[in-house]
């Protein structure tokens, strides 16, 4: 995902981007009634930031990656809850892209992702 995704969502942002689905996925969030709920309400985000990159292969891939990884993100929040920093970045991703800038989804996504993992994953020490 870190790989693909933030490339993909700035290539979404370079297109004509409706951003509806991505604003109803963080409303969504924030009203989640349980983790499940914002465990989907999460994934509808994502998916909506890179929906539009104009690569079918690329977003089947995403797709597959996200659900492969959607029970990670669920252990890991119930271990060491993260919504609310997460929430954070994910209207900072939005706000660059309704902004048009393509380099600014990028990175943020990029940070996005690479701060979930080093959080959730820290390299072993061994």
């Amino acid at each position: 995902r870190l790989l693909l995704e933030p490339v993909a969502a700035a290539r979404g942002v370079a297109g004509p981007g409706d951003w509806s689905a991505a604003r109803a996925a963080l409303s969504a969030a924030d009203h989640a009634a349980d983790a499940a709920e914002r465990s989907l309400a999460n994934r509808a985000f994502h998916r909506a930031m890179y929906l539009g990159c104009g690569n079918p292969l690329l977003v089947r891939t995403l797709d597959d990656l996200r659900d492969q990884t959607a029970l990670v993100a669920a252990a890991a929040w119930a271990r060491r809850p993260s919504w609310e920093r997460e929430a954070a970045e994910h209207r900072a991703i939005l706000e660059a892209a309704e902004r048009g800038d393509t380099e600014e989804v990028r990175d943020l996504m990029r940070s996005h992702i690479s701060a979930f993992v080093a959080r959730n994953f820290p390299e072993d020490e061994a």
